[in-house]
């Protein structure tokens, strides 16, 4: 492998005659998933300095897993929390989650060529159903600064 390659999070790797989706990065260490599963660390260093490593394919795409620490969670939080994180990385970086893990073209409100952050943000509050993430949407000001909501009292 060149020195030159990027790793991204939902590229397929292939190391000897395996292959892996890169569904983490955490410090020095990738993440990698078997097609059954099996989540696996491995020094980035070793990664790409090892001679049978190759970058398969890098399209831009959801992890087709569920971070492994999501497994401590209790179901009914765990299922709120995947659910979450669908919506939050949408916003971020405007790829829609699908449930093969493959990225679909953005919709126009959350197309990150388009519309800023704080347009996704709003449009995100906009759209969703649940509290948190109106709350969050409504006490930002522009710069992302918490601002006070206005008082029902007066």
């Amino acid at each position: 492998m060149t020195a030159s390659a990027h790793l991204r999070l939902g590229d397929l790797l292939r190391v000897g005659d395996t292959s892996y989706d890169l569904v983490g990065i955490d410090g020095p260490a990738a993440l990698l998933a078997t097609a059954d599963g099996r989540i696996t660390a491995m020094k980035v260093a070793a990664l790409l300095g090892d001679p049978t490593f190759e970058i398969v394919s890098s399209a831009p795409r959801r992890r087709p897993v569920v971070p492994p620490y999501f497994d401590a969670l209790p179901p009914r939080i765990r299922e709120r929390a995947v659910w979450l994180e669908a919506h939050v990385t949408e916003v971020l970086d405007g790829i829609p989650s699908t449930e093969d893990g493959t990225g679909r073209a953005p919709r126009p409100e959350y197309d990150i060529t388009r519309t800023t952050l704080r347009q996704r943000e709003l449009a995100r509050s906009v759209n969703s159903p649940d509290r948190i993430v109106r709350c969050r949407c409504r006490c930002s000001n522009a710069t992302g600064a918490a601002t006070r909501p206005p008082d029902s009292r007066h």
